[in-house]
This record gives C-alpha cells, sequence and structure tokens, in this order.
C-alpha cells in the first residue's frame, strides 16, 4: 500500500471549520512572500500543528520558526483586538513590540532548550485598541520538533485573567474600606481612613482627592491619596462657582460620575500609579449618602492611564463613593444624635435639680407623718396611703438622683470612694429600707451566712441594687417575688435580681444599658431609659460588669460582678 500524499491545504478551510474565519484567511494569505514559502511547500508537522490549532475552541498561538511566524485561531481574536488581521503570518516581534522585552526571552528558551514553559496571571502591558492596556494571562509554551532534535515552532494555549485578576483587586479594596469605615462615627477618621485605604491600590486609583461639603457651601479638601496637599490639583478650599482647577460644581449639579481632562498643564504632574506615565483624566463622583437632601461631598478620583474607563471600572469607582458617601452620612447622623443627647441631658440636669429642692422638704413632712399616723393609730387605710406615697416619692429620688448622675458621667465627674464595704449588710440594708414601699410584691434573699467583702462606695453600691430592684418590680406581675441574691464566685462578688416578668427578647439585649435606650416593645415601659445605663457606669467604675439572662415569658435575672477585697 503506497503512502498517501499530503493532502493539498487549500481544502484545509472546509476540514477545519472550527475556526472558518483564520482558516479562510490562511488560505487565501500570500505565503509566499514570506519565510515560510507556499504552502505546498509547508513541511507536515506544520500542517499538523496547524490543523490542531484551527480545530480548538479554545484560544491558541503558533509561532513558527525562528522568526516567531504568527498564526492563531478564531478564539484568539478577542485577545489579539485590533492587531487582527494584520498580525497573521508576521514576526511576533513585529506584533508584540511593547511585550517582547518579556515574552521574547521566553520563547528564545524554549527553542534553545526543547523544554516546556508556563506562567500565571502574567502582567502584559498590551497595545490594544489604540492604547496601552494593563493585562493579565495564563499561558503555556509547548516546543513542536522538527528534525535533528530541533525545535520547529512553538504551540502557545492562552486565556486572558484580566477581567478576574483586576476584578479580585477592586473586590478587596472595596472589602477593606467597608471594613476601615465600618462603625466610625468620627467624620475626619472618616476621612483618614477612607484615604489610607484608596492610597493601598494606585493601580486602579493613581490618586484621590476627597472634597467636603462645610456649613458655607464650600468645597473642602479633607483628604488626598497619593498626592501632596501642595499640589497645585489639590486646593484647599473650592467656593461653588470656581471652575479650576476641577469643575467640582458642576459635578454636584448634575449629580452623577463627570469625566474631567487633567492633560492642561494646569493640573501639573499627576501620578500615574505603578505605571511611567501621568494620568490623563480623572471622575469627578458626587458622594450621596443615603437618605441625604444633597451631597456631601466629591471624590475625585484619578484614572489609570493603562485602563479604559468601561463600565466596570465606573461601577467600582461608584461602590467606593457610595461607601465614603454613607459613611461621611452616618458619622453626620450620629454626631446630630450626640448633639441632641447633650442638648437633652443639659435639659434633664436642670430639670432636676429643681424637682430636687421641693422634693426635700416633701420627704421631711411625709415621714414626719407617717410618724403621727403609727402612733396615733389611725385607720389603717391611710397608713397604706401614706406608704404607697412613700414608695412614689422613693421612686421619684431614684428617678432624680440617676438624672444628676447621668449629667455626672457625661461630665466625667461620677466618682466612687473606695472603702471596705460588706456585701451582705449591704444588701439587706436596701431591702429593709425598700420593701416597706412594695405593696404587690414581696423580696426574697439568697445570701450565705459569711461575709462578702469589697472595695467601694457604699452609697453607689446601694443605687445599683435599688436600680435593679425596681427594674424588676417595674416588668412583674402584680403578687410576684422578687428574689435578690448575694454570692461568690472566684475572686468575683455577684449581687443578682431575678423577676418573673415578661422577659427580654434577645435582640433587645445588647441595648440595655444605653443610655436613653426603651425597649418600645415591651408592655408597661416607662421612664427615660437612663437606670440601667447610670447601673452599667457605676459597676464599671468598680472594676466589674453587669449582664442578663433572659427568656420571653419566663422572667430576667440581672447579674453585677464586683472583684472581691483581697485578703492578703
Amino acid at each position: 500500500m503506497s503512502e498517501q500524499s499530503p493532502p493539498k491545504l487549500e481544502p484545509i478551510a472546509f476540514a477545519l471549520r472550527g475556526s472558518p474565519e483564520l482558516a479562510g484567511q490562511i488560505s487565501a494569505f500570500d505565503w509566499a512572500s514570506t519565510a515560510l514559502g507556499p504552502l505546498a511547500e509547508w513541511p507536515e508537522s506544520l500542517r499538523t500543528a496547524l490543523s490542531i490549532l484551527l480545530g480548538s475552541r479554545f484560544p491558541m498561538q503558533l509561532l513558527w520558526g525562528p522568526e516567531y511566524i504568527h498564526f492563531y485561531n478564531d478564539a484568539y481574536l478577542p485577545i489579539a483586538a485590533d492587531k487582527h488581521p494584520a498580525a497573521l503570518g508576521r514576526p511576533g516581534a513585529q506584533i508584540w513590540p511593547e511585550v517582547w522585552d518579556t515574552v521574547g526571552p521566553l520563547l528564545d528558551q524554549v527553542r534553545a532548550t526543547g523544554e516546556a514553559t508556563w506562567a500565571d496571571d502574567q502582567l502584559l502591558v498590551l497595545n490594544r485598541r489604540g492604547a496601552l492596556e494593563e493585562g493579565y494571562f495564563t499561558f503555556s509554551y509547548g516546543p513542536i520538533p522538527a528534525a535533528g532534535g530541533l525545535v520547529a515552532g512553538i504551540f502557545i494555549a492562552v486565556t486572558e485573567t484580566t477581567r478576574r485578576v483586576i476584578g479580585e483587586r477592586r473586590l478587596r479594596l472595596v472589602r477593606d474600606l467597608g471594613a476601615a469605615l465600618m462603625g466610625l462615627a468620627d467624620e475626619p477618621e472618616v476621612h483618614r481612613r477612607a484615604c489610607e485605604v484608596l492610597a493601598s491600590s494606585p493601580a486602579d486609583l493613581p490618586y484621590a482627592l476627597l472634597y467636603v461639603l462645610d456649613e458655607q457651601q464650600r468645597l473642602r479638601l479633607a483628604c488626598a491619596a497619593q498626592i501632596g496637599a501642595d499640589h497645585p490639583a489639590a486646593p484647599g478650599t473650592l467656593a461653588p462657582g470656581d471652575p479650576a482647577p476641577w469643575p467640582l460644581a458642576a459635578a454636584l449639579a448634575a449629580g452623577q460620575a463627570t469625566l474631567a481632562d487633567t492633560t492642561d498643564a494646569a493640573f501639573g504632574a499627576l501620578p500615574g500609579g505603578p505605571w511611567d506615565v501621568p494620568a490623563r483624566a480623572a471622575l469627578l463622583l458626587p458622594l450621596i449618602a443615603p437618605s441625604a437632601l444633597q451631597p456631601v461631598g466629591v471624590l475625585v478620583a484619578g484614572l489609570s492611564p493603562r485602563l479604559r474607563l468601561d463600565e466596570s471600572y465606573r461601577d467600582f469607582l461608584g461602590r467606593i463613593a457610595s461607601q465614603i458617601a454613607s459613611a461621611i452620612g452616618a458619622a453626620r447622623s450620629q454626631a446630630s444624635i450626640e448633639a441632641a443627647l447633650r442638648l437633652r441631658d443639659d435639659f434633664l440636669s436642670t430639670a432636676a435639680h429643681e424637682l430636687k429642692n421641693p422634693l426635700t422638704p416633701i420627704i421631711g413632712r411625709l415621714q414626719l407623718l407617717q410618724r403621727r399616723l403609727a402612733q396615733s393609730g389611725a385607720d389603717p387605710r391611710h397608713t397604706q396611703a401614706a406608704e404607697a406615697i412613700g414608695g412614689d416619692v422613693h421612686r421619684l429620688v431614684t428617678m432624680i438622683d440617676s438624672l444628676l448622675d447621668l449629667s455626672r458621667l457625661r461630665a466625667g465627674q461620677l466618682s466612687i470612694e473606695r472603702r471596705p464595704v460588706e456585701l451582705v449588710t449591704l444588701v439587706r440594708s436596701v431591702i429593709a429600707e425598700t420593701e416597706p414601699a412594695l405593696m404587690a410584691h414581696t423580696l426574697a434573699l439568697r445570701a450565705p451566712d459569711r461575709p462578702l467583702m469589697l472595695r467601694g462606695d457604699a452609697l453607689r453600691l446601694e443605687q445599683v441594687v435599688r436600680n435593679l430592684v425596681s427594674n424588676a418590680v417595674k416588668y412583674s406581675p402584680a403578687g410576684g417575688q422578687i428574689v435578690i441574691g448575694v454570692e461568690s464566685a472566684g475572686e468575683q462578688a455577684q449581687i443578682s435580681v431575678a423577676d418573673p416578668g415578661m422577659g427580654i427578647a434577645p435582640e433587645v439585649i445588647p441595648h440595655l444599658f444605653q443610655r436613653y435606650y426603651r425597649d418600645q416593645g415591651a408592655q408597661g415601659t416607662t421612664g427615660l431609659g437612663i437606670g440601667l445605663y447610670v447601673v452599667h457606669e457605676i459597676v464599671r467604675l468598680h472594676g466589674g460588669e453587669v449582664r442578663v439572662d433572659s427568656q420571653v415569658g419566663v422572667g430576667s435575672v440581672f447579674t453585677a460582678s464586683l472583684p472581691l477585697l483581697s485578703e492578703g
């Protein structure tokens, strides 16, 4: 059987229809004018490699001979971009001169050694679509052997990973920015941390300027990333009508991202990130906080000279601007809340002082009335009425004391006297003082027979117990028993107050000890929401902590842990 002669190359366009565009162009190309010569004279190894190349759905290249004559398939066209069709049949150094100093030595190494090489996410700055672009590629270079152990060509399988690599990089920045700004209540700290994070990704943000609107509606430079505050492109303040150097007023008026050309000499030399050329444009993004009536500022985002401003780039910068705007809005809202709380504190402090003055003689007259009723054998109903009045007065005194303590806490003036205190005796004293004023509840004490000593302020610790008992009575049904426990646990003394009340929802518990917090979902909620806050702060000043365990429909247990007095 005679050896079958190689087929003519003309039918390849039909046989290898996996790449119809390139197969047709290869068939029509004037190969006689190249170093490869006419199609009929091509070696079988080239025709075989070409058959594999054109039949693949994966992006592939074939570089043949010492000049690396360039072949590729249809799947490679998105990578070639506007270099196609001129790239077909030309030497590799002519097609990719901008990266030949990187890929040329790799190709030479494969030809010299006959061993394959590869790279993952290799950075190559390619001249595509009329500009140099940052790109990333994973590829392998495999030798195609020729007679005599030489390498006739190099087979390249390649995939572009630019979108993934840049996407992951941008996602990290968005994530890091969100983490850095989370929960910040101080606006200058928001500015500082924002620019600190933005400076960490110069490939996407060669520079950034954060301008915020002040009360006079001027734009003030809050911070800058990768650019000095004395740079001509970074003026400290801009009036709304100032057009130079940035048209920030126009961006604010438009309420959307505005592109600015920065090639004018007035901008000076702007950073270009990791590249050796300056940024040529910037995107001005109004900072619009959620629920805000107007923007809070503008983010000037320098654009990479090696990236196109496509939809994904715009979306990335938009997410950054949105995060910064939200953080600024949250900080300003918190500042407004704090200002309102200070006004409330001032008002309540003044009111407490005014209420305390007439309350002192009322207490004295009530005590006199109670003594006379007891001495005269008066109608029990009158005695009970006087006791009820005493309970109300007692609660009012507790509330006023809490208000005054709140004022002292805010001013940092609430102090404690540290003296030896026997805890069991202290709690018994509070019960003896409180129990007569309780009309529909009973108190039970569970305490050891031995003393528990700690160093603290007896009056303040009595206040803690009274507040916890008062809170338990408020949320317990009539006839319920409040159990007060005193015990030691290691080096800690524990005061617990358990009630059989309605219980507390789990989502409410983390907020119970916040100033002015009131559980609006709880029945019978009254007061100003400061009692538990004051308890928390007094216990904290003693070096202890307060916790609550609760089950809805069963009841709650508040426990204050305090350090015991060392026996040494």
